[in-house]
Formats: structure tokens, C-alpha cells, sequence
């Protein structure tokens, strides 16, 4: 039980944290920055360290896990050069800021997907801990990364709310299954980040100009 509340508190304040940004920087806010890149390895590095014992079945697979993720990161940050290289720019109204498919927008939403991750391995082990593995913890699960999800949907519009709140309800389970019966974490970042692939190029405004893609704050 502490697990959870622990796990919940962290993934709260972190997202809490770079809320409060947006609200101090306002129009100036930049969710592609130096300083929300840095937010979400912290983020990693305390989930690292409070949920080590939860994280030991996945310790044998580590080399395995860190290469498909590196592979996975490596063909999206070739990809968005490429992109960026040949003036192709696919870019949409993030939930607090304009944002464009970009190198050092996968590295920042890459952090970001992992540390998210990270506290949702923790809430799957330890509700299937708590509650074992049926239909009941699903739905736990499922309720639980909605209330957190919270959080993240503060400021944004409907719209958006909409598609973040569809896009926990169709990824909670497989990474449930995936987390607690697989013992594997590189398929639900695969997840994670293939929907955001889908959502980008669904929703993408490719009526922008390339200049607002080249700063990156710190």
C-alpha cells in the first residue's frame, strides 16, 4: 500500500512541478527545455531509487531492455532530424505550449514516457501484490492512472483532455499485462511512444514556420 501512495505522490509532484513553471512563465513556458528534460530524469532517479526492490525481475533483462529502448530512441531522433533537415515539420498545440517533432522534443517526451512508465511498473506490481492478477486489479489500475493522470491534464484543453484520457484507458491494461505477467518494460515505452507517433501525425498543423522550432530554453 505505501508503494502506491508513494509512487502516486512522486508522479504528482514532478507533473505538479512543471505545472507550477507554466504557471510562473506563462506565454514564456517551454515544455521542450533543458529544465523539463532535467525534471524528469530526476523524476526517473527518484523512482529508481524508492522502488529498487520493485524493480529487481527486471534487473535480468537490463541490457535487453536498455537496447530496445536506445534503438527505438535513436530511429525517432533520426527520424525528427530528418524531418527537421528537409523542412518537413509536423507540429501541433501541445497541452500548454507549441510544440514540433523535433531531436530534442523525443529526447524531452522520451524522459518523460520513461519516468512515466517507471511509476507505472510500481503501481502494477504493487497492486498485483496487493490484489493478485484478475479483472478487479485491471479496473484498480485503470482508476488509479486516471486520478494521477490528473495532474498531467491541468490547463489543457478539452480536446486534449479527451485524447489523453482515451489514450490511458487503451494503454492501462496491455502495460498491466505486460509489466506483471511479461516482466518486461520496453514494450509498453513501445507502446507509449508509437501512440504519441499516432497522435502527432493525426492531429499535426503543418502550417508553421521552421523558426519555431529551434529554441531550446534553459
Amino acid at each position: 500500500m505505501n508503494e502506491l501512495l508513494y509512487a502516486s505522490a512522486l508522479y504528482v509532484a514532478v507533473f505538479g512541478i512543471d505545472y507550477l513553471f507554466y504557471v510562473k512563465q506563462k506565454s514564456h513556458y517551454k515544455y521542450v527545455s533543458r529544465r523539463t528534460f532535467a525534471l524528469f530524469v530526476t523524476g526517473q532517479i527518484a523512482a529508481l531509487l524508492l522502488f529498487i526492490d520493485l524493480f529487481k525481475p527486471y534487473i535480468a533483462n537490463f541490457f535487453t531492455e536498455t537496447a530496445f529502448i536506445a534503438v527505438f530512441t535513436v530511429l525517432m531522433v533520426t527520424f525528427t532530424y530528418q524531418l527537421t533537415k528537409d523542412n518537413v515539420l509536423v507540429c501541433n498545440l501541445g497541452s500548454r505550449t507549441f510544440r514540433c517533432l523535433t531531436p530534442w522534443y523525443v529526447l524531452v517526451k522520451g524522459a518523460e514516457i520513461i519516468f512515466q512508465q517507471l511509476i507505472y511498473v510500481a503501481l502494477a506490481i504493487s497492486l498485483a501484490n496487493l490484489l493478485g492478477i484478475n479483472v478487479g486489479t485491471y479496473i484498480a489500475y485503470t482508476a488509479i492512472l486516471l486520478i494521477i493522470h490528473t495532474v498531467v491534464i491541468v490547463g489543457c484543453t478539452k480536446s486534449i483532455a479527451k485524447r489523453l484520457t482515451f489514450g490511458v484507458f487503451a494503454m492501462a491494461v496491455p502495460m498491466f499485462y505486460i509489466f506483471t505477467v511479461q516482466e518486461l518494460f520496453w514494450p509498453a515505452v513501445y507502446v507509449h511512444g508509437i501512440m504519441y507517433v499516432f497522435s502527432w501525425i493525426t492531429f499535426a498543423d503543418f502550417d508553421v514556420l521552421p523558426s519555431s522550432t529551434k529554441k531550446v530554453d534553459n
